[in-house]
């Protein structure tokens, strides 16, 4: 069982980004709520072209995935130092297993966010989008078993599944695939076009890929 310090504690609560699920959106210090009107790109909702990368990674959706009729969070430009040092996973994952590796992908189900850490300390996160309520993501502790930098899918139609890392034991991988802010795959877990890309690069087989609820 790991353990977060308390400040690590109350940022990741505040942080919860829900406008897919049914609690209420909560804005994180640094970000404010906007409603999305049909037919809006991200560069109508803001001009800062540097900007569009965190609003996706912090609404945990893709460029394609704007959720027309719903609000998301953008960065309030009179807190953008607040916005850009936004951290959803903690920063030190107290785990032995976690702070002795040299590298380990954390993926937290019920936030959808992933961390990547070397040696228990928070490199990279980012969002995803894990199995929906029929094809539920297994929780439990894997490793990686196998790197393949295009990969399709023997299972769903062959699904093109680029950047994929397969979990052991399973049919299960980490690969890139859309992100509409929900869980909503097959099981497998869904990363952006960089942070598969990201991962595939810096993981070697052996590895540890844990998903924790």
């Amino acid at each position: 069982m790991h353990h977060v310090p308390a400040l690590c504690v109350l940022v990741f609560s505040l942080c919860c980004v829900t406008f897919a699920h049914s609690r209420e959106l909560v804005s994180p210090p640094g970000f404010v709520r906007t409603y999305v009107q049909s037919g809006e790109t991200l560069s109508d909702l803001t001009p800062r072209m540097d900007h569009w990368d965190l609003i996706l990674k912090v609404n945990r959706i893709d460029e394609f995935h704007l959720p027309a009729g719903q609000e998301i969070l953008i960065p309030d430009m009179e807190q953008i130092s607040l916005a850009q040092q936004y951290m959803p996973v903690p920063v030190f994952y107290n785990d032995k297993t976690i702070a002795c590796a040299d590298r380990a992908v954390i993926v937290f189900l019920e936030d959808q966010f992933f961390g990547y850490y070397e040696r228990g300390h928070l490199k990279h996160w980012g969002p995803v989008s894990t199995g929906d309520e029929k094809h539920k993501t297994p929780t439990r502790r894997f490793a990686v078993t196998g790197k393949y930098r295009e990969y399709y899918s023997k299972k769903y139609d062959n699904a093109y599944m680029p950047h994929a890392q397969q979990l052991s034991g399973t049919d299960y991988f980490l690969h890139h695939g859309n992100l509409p802010g929900r869980p909503n795959s097959h099981g497998c877990v869904r990363l952006s076009k960089e942070d598969a890309r990201f991962l595939y690069n810096v993981t070697r087989v052996n590895d540890i890929v844990w998903i924790v609820p």
